[in-house]
């Protein structure tokens, strides 16, 4: 697992590094319409489509981000960014609950398909609205993607390491408090050198 994580740093890393400082907003789109219609198709099928259902979803995903791209504007990418902090508040309560729409009915797909969408949809706009904020769009989009690999890594290694007590077992069995501790170590050590 660690060579795997590894071996897809070295190769993926420079490649994002490039691609966030260089890219036009229509190359950061394209990107972003590639990750969304994966996580999208991944969703589906967590969420119990079928192969049919998931190719949709994966279509789904490319239209949305297309049509969020074509009609941006600068205050409706906050709006749409906004919306998705607000979907997160709401999911603690629903991670709380974990029962909440687990039974395998139309009404709970079609929730947690609307739940997907809530995750991906304002996270591709906020990162058009960083990428294309003057002066420093492109730099402040790396923080946050340099941001998520170190948090990514630091609840790995502290995770592997120490890891105990168990964060969300029924959701995510592998995660624990000490991951947590570790990615927010991580993060803040990375915010106070890059403010510095």
């Amino acid at each position: 697992m660690l060579r795997q994580r590894v071996l897809a740093a070295a190769v993926l890393a420079p490649l994002g590094v490039a691609l966030v400082l260089l890219g036009t907003p229509l190359v950061i789109a394209c990107a972003f319409a590639l990750i969304v219609a994966g996580g999208m198709r991944e969703w589906a099928r967590v969420s119990g489509l079928d192969r049919g259902g998931q190719i949709v979803s994966a279509a789904l995903g490319l239209t949305m981000v297309a049509v969020l791209f074509c009609t941006r504007t600068p205050e409706g990418l906050l709006w749409i960014a906004a919306t998705g902090c607000v979907f997160w508040l709401l999911a603690a309560l629903w991670l709380a609950r974990f029962d909440f729409a687990r039974s395998p009915s139309r009404a709970h797909t079609l929730l947690k398909m609307c739940a997907g969408i809530l995750v991906m949809l304002p996270a591709t706009a906020a990162a058009l609205w960083l990428h294309g904020t003057p002066p420093n769009g492109a730099w402040w989009l790396l923080l946050v993607v340099v941001l998520i690999w170190v948090a990514d890594s630091g609840a790995y290694f502290a995770g592997k390491r120490f890891g105990r007590r168990k964060l969300a077992p029924q959701v995510s069995p592998g995660k624990t408090w000490e991951g947590v501790g570790g990615a927010v170590a991580a993060v803040t050590l990375l915010a106070v050198a890059s403010g510095w």
